[in-house]
């Protein structure tokens, strides 16, 4: 299992008595629990569990029996009481058993329900594990049906494989006032992965949280010699911001922040009342969205921030419910809607940077149970894909930046205990236009001859239109080829790999790809130049790096070199690009270099014969236009991607053994040396 450090005895208690989502009084469960459940399982913390229903000031008791009668702990009996508020709201906390495959029954029970009926009832099946949370836009909420490894998992859970992996999904719920127990807001309750598959609600659960649990129930099961049971909550909303997800004094902490429900408007003391105002009338006139399943419909069609109400509202509504329970950490996928808006830096305390920051210690303070302390619960970070833009590839660079706290990789000072997966280097393979495109041009089910241009070893990539019937090829549906890249199972592996180095400390799984720590300009006898770019060699421990075949001709080594323009003086501010005016770093300025060479923790970059080295980057440029465009992939360079798509994972540095991509960078080059923008250092 994971190797958390012990948690300490939390004495928070959430306020249950804020607002309670029912329709009657009948004593119950509030509909995040359920048969088959995973709690978290760690004899050295506590869990909770809460419903509605009891009387005022009424005891509410619960106990905790194996459901064999065989408890894997020498304690004869588990449980406690708690006592109901004055809205019957009632809550109990509990000493769990240690992680284990056996199955227990939860028992709770009350002398005294709203309705003056005594009152039990219980939760069946129910499993101790790890538990995680996982929350975002809708590349978190991308269905496991739209992406390209799906078959390769359900053949496993038919085979039989993680039996102890279990599934929540809740549906989008903004509310106007904090939510802590609620009996609805569920696509598909508790259930083990092979009864989603059977049943179809594993084809809409979030394919990044399922790769995530793939990859950490292998690795748990590996260290421990037998499998330890999983949970994953999937609790996301397509089209928002993340103003959206934490709360309103927390996000007024930072500067240069949007109100969701109006975006026009910044976000301030000042327009708070109005803002929330406007949220709480577009709630009262929401429509109820379409009811048959959703891997069916676009998740994006129709949702969008504004619907999702004012800023604060899916924080209200989708994370507090879940606030009281004990999770073992927390996976986090989303910032495509905020790229119009400020990316901003971390020192500044401004844009996403400041409101990640916030965010992620909010999620730790409101589940107070969850990590050893408020300031522990490990927390991962998926940064955007690359093409997932909308449209905004101006902004993407300063978007994975903030994504980092400005400082080119986590966990770090700013981001403590977080762990990121990075997902420039997987896009979807082929071009943007490919999904609806019918005239043959594109690969794609197209009911015609596959093009011959069209690689064989490409074809399980092809992209299902459902227009043509009948059609032999392997194919995969897409809910926007850019948007929604359906790349999705190296986003889960790398999250699990590098949560995994952060809580077990193993030197020999990496964390990180490599990062960015100098350069230098070196000039031969014969007057060619080349840069020395070094990574930190402390983070490759006992790894290397690998330089991976590109194609030259094509632009591809990822690697650009600004000559003879100078870097804005304020490049550190992150600022994003208005109405799709180009980035500093798309200037035409901006050369294409060659990698020549990896020698130990550096490499080598043939620089032009003549002009100023200003700036270097590395995995954010295409030689076709903006970094991140639908049309192009930046790790493939120039070509198109019509006919000849681009591989996952196709950019040219990476871990020889860890298979981590080197980490996106832009530096100023001053006096022959690089020089990161603060606060990340690369002056090595």
């Amino acid at each position: 299992a994971s190797n958390l450090p012990a948690m300490k005895a939390a004495s928070i208690f959430c306020v249950l008595a804020v607002l309670v989502v029912r329709t009657d009084a009948t004593f119950n469960f509030s509909s995040v629990f359920g048969d088959d459940m995973v709690f978290q399982g760690d004899v050295t913390k506590l869990d909770a569990v809460y419903g509605y229903g009891a009387a005022p000031g009424a005891t509410v008791s619960v106990t905790v029996t194996a459901a064999s009668n065989e408890h894997d702990s020498p304690r004869s009996s588990i449980g406690g009481t708690g006592i109901a508020n004055s809205d019957g709201v009632w809550r109990v906390d509990f000493t769990p058993p240690a992680r284990s495959t056996t199955e227990y029954t939860l028992a709770a029970s009350t002398s005294a329900a709203d309705d003056g009926v005594p009152t039990q009832m219980s939760l069946q099946r129910v499993l101790f594990g790890d538990v995680f949370f996982c929350s975002g836009q809708s590349n978190m909420e991308l269905g496991m049906h739209f992406t390209l490894s799906r078959n390769e998992s359900y053949a496993a859970l038919r085979a039989g494989n993680y039996s102890y992996l279990r599934l929540f999904h809740f549906d989008h719920n903004p509310q106007v006032n904090p939510t802590y127990v609620t009996n609805g807001s569920v696509v598909a309750g508790w259930r083990s992965a092979a009864t989603a598959l059977s049943s179809g609600s594993l084809l809409d659960f979030s394919a990044t949280c399922y790769y995530f649990g793939e990859a950490w129930y292998d690795r748990s099961a590996a260290r421990m010699g037998s499998d330890i049971p999983l949970g994953l909550i999937e609790s996301a909303y397509g089209g928002t911001m993340i103003e959206s997800w934490l709360g309103v004094d927390e996000q007024l902490q930072c500067s240069n922040i949007t109100c969701t429900s109006n975006q026009s408007l910044p976000f301030t003391a000042a327009t708070r009342a109005a803002c929330l105002a406007l949220g709480e009338d577009t709630l009262a006139k929401r429509k109820e969205q379409d009811h048959y399943p959703r891997y069916l419909r676009e998740i994006s069609s129709g949702v969008t921030a504004q619907g999702a109400g004012a800023n604060a509202m899916l924080y209200n509504g989708m994370v507090l419910p879940f606030a009281n329970m004990s999770v073992c950490g927390f996976l986090w996928y989303q910032g495509e809607n905020n790229l119009p808006f400020q990316a901003g830096n971390i020192l500044n305390g401004d844009g996403y940077a400041c409101l990640l920051q916030k965010m992620i210690q909010n999620f730790r303070d409101v589940f107070p149970h969850s990590g050893p302390d408020a300031l522990d619960a490990p927390f991962g970070i998926v940064t955007l894909a690359d093409s997932t833009d909308e449209g905004w590839g101006c902004n993407v660079p300063q978007m994975h930046w903030a994504e980092t706290g400005n400082v080119g990789f986590a966990p770090n000072q700013f981001l403590p205990r977080t762990f990121l997966a990075t997902a420039h280097d997987l896009a979807d393979p082929w071009d943007d236009g490919c999904m609806d495109d019918a005239s043959g041009a594109c690969c794609v089910d197209t009911g015609k001859p596959i093009d011959p241009r069209c690689n064989l070893e490409h074809r399980g990539w092809l992209v299902q239109t459902g227009e043509y019937p009948g059609v032999t090829e392997p194919v995969t549906p897409s809910m926007g080829v850019t948007i929604h890249p359906r790349v999705k199972k190296p986003i889960g592996t790398r999250l699990a790999q590098s949560l995994w180095a952060l809580v077990t400390g193993d030197q020999n799984v990496a964390w990180v790809g490599p990062v960015l720590s100098g350069c230098a300009v070196e000039e031969a006898s014969d007057g060619s130049r080349t840069l020395r770019i070094k990574f930190n060699a402390t983070m490759l421990g006992n790894d290397t790096i690998e330089l991976s075949a590109y194609n030259k001709s094509e632009e591809a080594s990822v690697t650009w070199a600004l000559m003879d323009t100078d870097v804005p003086g304020d490049a550190d501010a992150n600022y994003v690009y208005a109405n799709r005016q180009p980035w500093w770093g798309d200037s035409s300025a901006w050369v294409n270099v060659d990698i020549l060479s990896v020698d130990g923790s550096s490499i080598l970059v043939q620089l032009p014969p003549t002009g100023t080295l200003k700036a270097i980057q590395y995995g954010h440029l295409s030689p076709n236009g903006h970094p991140q465009s639908g049309h192009n992939k930046v790790c493939c360079g120039k070509r198109s991607f019509v006919t000849d798509p681009c591989a996952p994972e196709s950019c040219p540095l990476k871990l020889r053994n860890g298979n981590l991509p080197a980490m996106p960078f832009h530096a100023a080059v001053v006096n022959g040396k690089c020089s990161c923008f603060a606060p990340q250092r690369c002056d090595e």
